[in-house]
């Protein structure tokens, strides 16, 4: 064999081994790309969430409603608390009209002669409590001394439906503060209202007796339907 035979067959060789390796490289990049076709049909269900957040606002819908709902709750409410059995808590004063207001408002009436305002307050706090109190509630405190604010706003706190704060009416140096006090709670809170009694009952002597503190017959109808009228009834 001359020299130029064997370089001719050493170099077809080595095409002969080029052109199988590129082949065996077609064939290896052909085979990823088949195995990788499943990969992408396989990521297509993460996109079923979005067929679910298209739907949701249909789902969501009737929440509409419950704003609603909720405002017809708190009328019904607000109504509420002026019906109900009314219990009356006071003084001497009421005392003298207990009759009357038991006739005009079949009211529950707790007073007593000499009551001091924590005593009232007191009564009406525990009442609160043990959760008989399911109406209109009524206070008449103040004749015999002075009224704390922050009781008063405590008892309002604790009482869920209406208060009725009833002015005192006597000459005595503490009542302009305890009917100060009185108006500035009714002013302060949406479910205290106040019926005043003081100026109702100006210029109305025959309504007292020689006091000028403690009802007549004809007084204590006048301060029952005072506070029937203060109640919407």
């Amino acid at each position: 064999m001359t020299p130029g035979t064997a370089t001719t067959r050493t170099a077809r060789s080595v095409r002969s081994a080029g052109l199988a390796a590129v082949a065996a490289t077609v064939v290896l990049l052909a085979g990823c790309s088949a195995a990788a076709a499943p990969a992408s049909s396989q990521a297509q269900p993460p996109m079923r969430p979005a067929v679910h957040a298209a739907a949701a606002p249909a789902a969501a819908a009737p929440a509409a409603a419950v704003p609603a709902a909720k405002k017809e709750n708190k009328k019904r409410k607000k109504r509420g608390i002026w019906s109900g059995k009314v219990r009356a808590y006071g003084d001497s004063v009421m005392l003298g009209a207990k009759t009357a207001l038991k006739k005009r408002l079949k009211a529950k009436v707790s007073a007593a002669i000499s009551r001091q305002s924590w005593t009232v307050l007191g009564k009406v706090n525990k009442a609160a409590k043990r959760g008989t109190i399911r109406g209109p509630v009524v206070i008449h405190t103040g004749t015999n001394g002075t009224v704390e604010r922050s009781l008063l706003l405590k008892t309002a706190r604790k009482v869920k439906t209406i208060i009725v704060l009833v002015t005192a009416k006597a000459n005595r140096s503490w009542v302009a503060g305890v009917n100060s006090t009185l108006r500035s709670v009714a002013g302060q809170r949406g479910d205290v209202v106040l019926f005043d009694w003081a100026g109702h009952s100006r210029g109305h002597g025959s309504w007292f007796g020689p006091d000028g503190i403690h009802l007549t017959s004809s007084g204590a109808k006048a301060y029952a339907n005072g506070i029937a009228k203060t109640l919407r009834r």
